[in-house]
């Protein structure tokens, strides 16, 4: 038989190793914690000095340009055109950062409401245009046999999706480009093409824009050539239990489309 502290040293010794195992699981817990940190911190400063650098370095410029006592009225109105598309740009990316911010955090609530699709998206369309660089001429056309569509969604998320999509078409469009919004029911669910002229993408850049989930950060997104905008578009469409498909040919042009349940939410 053994005996009582022969028992009582094995307890002591079986909580003990249970304490130390729980001690070093929350320190690993804690250094992957540090780690995400220390990787956040460094993707907010990437975005900065690289997004944001560019659109401020332009501003000074554009400010440069004004202090010319010897600008003609439409020289000046132009210039000044080109400084309200500049600081909207930066403010559609600090909204985006800030969207960025809250999904790490996991703090993007979910609101979906009952809206008309076909009005909501006229409204983002007339919008867009006054953000269309001045050295292209490029005309957005919104297609839908429908008079009004009414669906429920997150509004604020959609707008965030389609103004990000819709928006960076501009960048990779030719100087006579065509955006093609196209909106369609399909029994319970709604498509939204965004159809342009540009550039294209080649099956292998499709695969990499697609990848979201092995996209772990920011700088990861930038080497291949995948802005933040889009990380937010994805994780957006996960909130709304939506898809985003998209289609490319080379020198043809690039489809997206965005498919969502007309009750999502209810």
């Amino acid at each position: 038989m053994w005996n009582l502290n022969y028992i009582l040293l094995l307890l002591n010794l079986v909580v003990l190793s249970i304490v130390i195992c729980k001690m070093v699981k929350k320190k690993r817990r804690l250094k992957e914690i540090e780690q995400r940190g220390n990787t956040f911190v460094e993707d907010i400063t990437s975005v900065i000095s690289h997004d944001i650098r560019t659109p401020i370095s332009s501003l000074n410029s554009i400010i440069e340009f004004l202090e010319d006592e010897s600008l003609s009225s439409d020289d000046r109105r132009e210039i000044l055109s080109r400084m309200k598309e500049t600081t909207s740009g930066i403010e559609f990316l600090v909204h985006d950062i800030l969207n960025w911010i809250n999904l790490s955090k996991g703090e993007v609530k979910y609101s979906p409401q009952s809206v008309d699709l076909v009005d909501e998206l006229e409204s983002s369309i007339e919008r867009f245009r006054a953000f269309i660089p001045l050295d292209k001429d490029i005309e957005i056309l919104f297609n839908s046999k429908l008079d009004k569509l009414p669906v429920n969604v997150d509004m604020k998320m959609l707008r965030t999706v389609f103004r990000n999509i819709t928006m960076n078409t501009f960048r990779y469009l030719p100087k006579q480009g065509v955006v093609h919004c196209n909106l369609k029911s399909i029994e319970e669910h709604v498509e939204i093409e965004i159809c342009d002229n540009g550039c294209g993408m080649s099956p292998k850049q499709i695969e990499l824009l697609m990848k979201k989930k092995k996209q772990a950060s920011y700088i990861e997104s930038l080497d291949q050539g995948v802005g933040i905008g889009l990380q937010i578009c994805m994780s957006f469409m996960d909130i709304m239990k939506g898809e985003l498909k998209v289609d490319s040919k080379q020198g043809i042009g690039t489809t997206f489309t965005i498919i969502l349940d007309k009750n999502n939410g209810q």
